[in-house]
């Protein structure tokens, strides 16, 4: 007779894999992966940043999930990649700068207030997907879905924020969490909350940083590209542009559109077009309508894509052109 597969943990102890039946032989059969000595994890989910973070923590209890791998889990717009950070407490944990270091991962020791780790029960989805379900806060607060009941602890979305800075996230990177932190999307915190956060910062590193980008986060943005054309469109020296604010028909009060940036008083609307508005038939159809609508009002539409901000000579001809709607705007309004 056939014998059932032995169920185990995504992750565990080699110890732990033991109480389960699973033999040496077992443990390392192709099924596992061992990230390092002493652990186990199900090969399917070897590349799986929350399974690996809770693998780690099973091995470092003392740590929590930091950083950009915080971040990550969270779905706040960082670069994957490198190894797990882990922060342990100076206070709690003084023995923790003698115990050797996992492999893959960054170690961090630091003061960790009560307020400043939380346990993630379920990794939240990529910011991509969130349009039509849930927002980020509510996500943090929903019940677990991720066959790990003991979660992750990792740190708070402001922490994290503070902790990409130190590990020297730029300005306009820190500029793009911190949109996402405060926008309606994610909801992790208000403009208050982050502004005040950063007003108690003693002298760390990265706080210069935190200082400037806290200066240049706004409210409503919907994505990272927006903050990033946003920025730039400031660097190249325009005005700073409205975000998202619904332009009404005069007519009738309907809303025709809601521009991502805007020179309201120039009816000169900047969107940025990412792939789904080529490839989704209805948006790239309800981007028309828009436009149309724009335009019937007496607006120019101004259009960018990725390309715009990655290529200089696509760039300057868009600066070129948004400096000649100011000036062809200005004109006939005069």
């Amino acid at each position: 007779m056939n014998r059932q597969p032995i169920e185990t943990p995504i992750a565990f102890t080699v110890e732990d894999g033991r109480s389960h039946g699973l033999s040496r032989a077992m443990m390392r059969s192709s099924r596992y992966k061992k990230p390092w000595r002493g652990v186990r994890i199900k090969a399917e989910n070897a590349e799986d940043t929350f399974v690996r973070a809770s693998l780690a923590q099973l091995q470092r209890p003392d740590a929590v999930i930091s950083h950009s791998t915080a971040a990550e889990l969270l779905g706040l717009p960082v670069r994957p990649g490198g190894g797990l950070h882990l922060t342990t407490d100076t206070d709690k944990a003084p023995q923790a700068k003698t115990r050797a270091q996992l492999p893959g991962t960054i170690a961090h020791r630091s003061t960790l207030s009560a307020d400043d780790s939380m346990t993630l029960a379920t990794p939240v989805i990529a910011p991509s997907n969130f349009d039509g379900g849930r927002t980020g806060i509510e996500q943090l607060t929903a019940p677990a879905t991720h066959p790990l009941p003991d979660g992750v602890r990792i740190t708070t979305p402001l922490r994290t924020w503070v902790d990409l800075a130190a590990q020297g996230l730029p300005v306009d990177d820190l500029v793009a969490v911190g949109d996402a932190l405060i926008s309606l999307r994610f909801s992790f915190c208000t403009s208050a909350e982050l502004l005040d956060a950063v007003r108690q910062l003693r002298p760390i590193r990265g706080v210069r940083h935190l200082r400037q980008a806290a200066e240049l986060i706004r409210a409503g943005t919907d994505s990272v590209k927006e903050t990033e054309l946003r920025l730039a469109i400031v660097k190249a020296g325009f005005p700073e542009p409205e975000i998202n604010v619904p332009v009404l028909d005069p007519a009738t009060g309907g809303r025709i559109a809601q521009p991502d940036l805007q020179y309201r008083a120039l009816r000169i609307a900047i969107e940025y077009d990412g792939d789904h508005h080529r490839v989704d038939r209805k948006q790239w159809q309800h981007d028309l309508v828009r436009n149309d609508g724009l335009i019937d009002l007496g607006w120019r539409v101004l259009l960018a894509t990725d390309l715009t901000l990655r290529e200089g000579k696509q760039w300057t001809r868009f600066i070129d052109r948004l400096a000649a709607l100011v000036h062809d705007q200005q004109r006939g309004i005069r």
